[in-house]
């Protein structure tokens, strides 16, 4: 869950930090499929950010 830190001044939440939260999510995902933690993100080919994530919207 984001903390404070992660949201601009308009209280949206940063694109780098969603971009971080995805890689680490599938870094996580390969390493357990792959069996090895040695796996490094090649290549995102793209993120079309549509709308906000605010604070408190799930």
């Amino acid at each position: 869950m984001g903390q404070t830190e992660d949201l601009n001044p308009n209280g949206t939440l940063f694109g780098g930090t969603l971009l971080r939260w995805i890689d680490e999510e599938a870094v996580i995902y390969a390493i357990v499929q792959l069996g090895n933690p040695k796996v490094v993100t090649k290549f995102i080919s793209e993120i079309n950010f549509v709308n906000s994530a605010k604070q408190g919207i799930f």
